[in-house]
């Protein structure tokens, strides 16, 4: 498909946000929060959901958004916590 662009080819879709964490208080004046920040990588052209995983709002369905993105979380798969 030449001359399109990955943003043109996948159309308008809702990407849901899982905000696991905060930005730095020091970093968010400059870079915004960790949604600011996926929402300028992949384009202000699809709609966004964002969940505030802490607080236990999380998605009522798995469909609720045609993908997922994990941001923002301090603590990795990984890591040996509680």
């Amino acid at each position: 498909m030449a001359g399109c662009s990955i943003h043109s080819y996948l159309g308008r879709m809702t990407i849901g946000i899982l905000q696991c964490g905060s930005v730095p208080a020091w970093l968010e004046p400059r870079f915004g929060t960790y949604s600011d920040m996926m929402r300028r990588m992949l384009g202000r052209d699809r709609d966004y959901r964002v969940y505030d995983v802490p607080s236990g709002d999380l998605p009522a369905h798995a469909t609720a958004a045609a993908a997922y993105i994990v941001a923002g979380s301090a603590a990795g798969v990984y890591d040996d916590l509680p």
